[in-house]
């Protein structure tokens, strides 16, 4: 039988010098409040409540059997290799990123008494590998989705418990996946998540494409221009050619764009929408020769098509100059069809649409 112990709720010597305090206390406090009663009665009183302070003190002491809590043996860690093409980069005392990566994922599979279960990750979850086969493998990945990896990890060992996420990278993230989306589930499953970067920092070297964030509005059969922005880091003095497709994938038009280290630019293509309906464009960029981020050389490019003009209504109790000069300025848009009512009085309307000959002065109700 195991011997009997204690696990105090505080420290001991705090305590020992609370309880202390509290029979000193309740003993004064109690013989106090007994001073009518007899001595005898009194001291009883004051029996009884110093042992109930001692009782609460036991409690707090929390003696029993206590065994100390186990690990279960059959859990396993999840060690993640990043083979992204940045770490082909070689700053790892002459050696690449990736070989050192190889070298601690070897080590570590060594030193764990629980079973280790290797898994590189690019853009993509990669099916597992043993520890040998690691030297078969290429960092040849077009982007780093750490966050990514380790949600679908999660989802593939649902049922299995993992003592801890170890990720070997050089921790370039350029995914889409929040770290919000792998911390969520780590937490929810009590498996810790350890990270081990390897390399230093170097330039980084991108030529992306992005888009903004609004919805275009454009008219069948009208021009409408479209915007996009490219970005060169770290290249040098480039010129690259940007293209716009369809959603089919049909090359509109293209235009080069001369950009430096560092610049920023944006190009304008300018389309005619045959029909009304959401339409897909997209911007499209080749990969540049070094370019270690591929994921970002395209982006889409979404636009609504209205069939028809935009109905603007506008009521007003007194036509004023403001109102009036604005009126004037959206009937002139063609893409506009402007209808505006003024309260003359209490039953008395004047009507005023973009035809100006369908101008009316009617006592009943024009509203549309």
């Amino acid at each position: 039988m195991d011997a009997w112990t204690t696990d105090p709720l505080l420290p001991v010597e705090h305590l020992a010098l609370l309880g202390a305090a509290l029979l000193i206390f309740s003993a004064f406090a109690s013989w106090r409040s007994s001073a009518l009663c007899g001595n005898r009665l009194r001291a009883f009183l004051t029996a009884l409540r110093l042992l109930g302070i001692a009782c609460l003190l036991l409690v707090a002491v929390n003696p029993g059997r206590w065994e100390p809590a186990t690990q279960v043996q059959d859990a396993e860690w999840a060690l993640l290799v990043d083979r992204s093409a940045s770490m082909a980069t070689a700053d790892v005392n002459s050696r690449s990123r990736w070989d050192e990566a190889v070298r601690l994922a070897r080590k570590a599979a060594g030193l764990s008494t629980a079973p280790v279960r290797i898994h590189l990750f690019s853009g993509d979850l990669e099916s597992g590998v043993t520890p040998a086969r690691l030297g078969d493998f290429r960092p040849d990945g077009k982007t780093t989705d750490i966050a990514g990896a380790g949600r679908a990890l999660f989802g593939q060992t649902a049922r299995q418990r993992l003592n801890g996420l170890l990720f070997l990278s050089d921790g370039g993230q350029n995914g889409e996946t929040p770290a919000a989306a792998v911390a969520i589930r780590a937490l929810a499953a009590g498996s810790p998540i350890y990270a081990l970067p390897v390399g230093g920092a170097i330039g980084r070297k991108d030529l992306s494409v992005s888009v903004g964030s609004g919805l275009p509005v454009g008219f069948a059969g009208q021009p409408l221009k479209l915007k996009a922005a490219v970005q060169n880091e770290g290249l040098g003095n480039i010129t690259p050619v940007v293209e716009l497709l369809d959603a089919a994938g049909k090359k509109l038009a293209e235009q080069p764009v001369a950009l430096a280290t560092g610049d920023k630019t944006t190009v304008t293509f300018e389309v005619v929408p045959e029909s009304a309906g959401f339409t897909e464009y997209r911007v499209r960029v080749a990969p540049w020769p070094g370019e270690q981020i591929e994921a970002n050389n395209e982006a889409r490019l979404d636009v609504n098509v209205l069939g028809g003009k935009i109905r603007l209504f506008l009521a007003e109790g007194v036509p004023y100059w403001d109102s009036k000069f604005l009126v004037q300025l959206l009937r002139g848009q063609p893409n506009l069809e402007v209808t505006s009512v003024y309260r003359l009085a209490s039953e008395r309307f004047f009507k005023l649409e973009t035809d100006v000959s369908k101008a009316s002065n009617a006592s009943e109700a024009t509203f549309p």
